[in-house]
């Protein structure tokens, strides 16, 4: 069993402008995906300025899972529940889009 956590693909692809559409109040419509199509290394900041990431599609990861032997067993994008995003409401813009993709898989 292979079971494995990434940075969800949505959030790989970004290269340039704004990630997000927001209303005149500042909150966020919904998110700008761009070059979603065009793999590879990205430069980008998260905690710390300059982390370099790889973006992948979701069909390059799951078809070099195949490839590979594996089956794909469950896959989820974790969003909050309803409970979390009213206590948190500064993660409801996981509904429009989740920060994470797990993947199980077997041989």
């Amino acid at each position: 069993v292979f079971i494995f956590s990434q940075e969800h693909p949505f959030v790989t692809s970004h290269t340039d402008g704004s990630r997000w559409t927001k209303n005149e109040k500042g909150e966020k419509l919904h998110l700008n995906l761009s070059n979603y199509g065009v793999e590879g290394e990205r430069n980008t900041s998260w905690f710390v300025d300059s982390v370099k990431i790889y973006h992948r599609t979701f069909s390059t990861i799951i078809n070099e899972l195949i490839r590979q032997g594996f089956t794909v067993v469950e896959m989820t994008e974790p969003v909050p529940t309803p409970e979390i995003a009213e206590k948190y409401p500064e993660h409801r813009d996981l509904f429009h889009k989740p920060d994470f993709l797990l993947i199980k898989a077997k041989k």
